[in-house]
């Protein structure tokens, strides 16, 4: 659920277009794998040392979306 939340919150700061390339859990899947795999359009991986989203690192060259204030002092 937080990783949900912190993919909306990327998305609102970088733009809609961006997607994680994998997401990692440390857990096995609490809902069917092909849900996740829909939800964050990547690949998904279970039982994983760490929890964690794998973004392209060119994402980091993008200018933060201005319109969400709030965001953009969180960041």
């Amino acid at each position: 659920m937080a990783f949900g939340a912190a993919c909306q919150s990327f998305k609102e700061l970088a733009g809609g277009d961006i997607r994680p390339h994998q997401v990692h859990f440390c857990h096995a899947p609490l809902s069917p794998p092909q849900r996740y795999r829909e939800y964050f359009e990547a690949e998904v991986f279970w039982g994983q040392k760490c929890d964690c989203l794998i973004f392209d690192a060119e994402l980091l060259l993008r200018p933060l979306n201005a319109s969400s204030a709030s965001l953009v002092k969180y960041f």
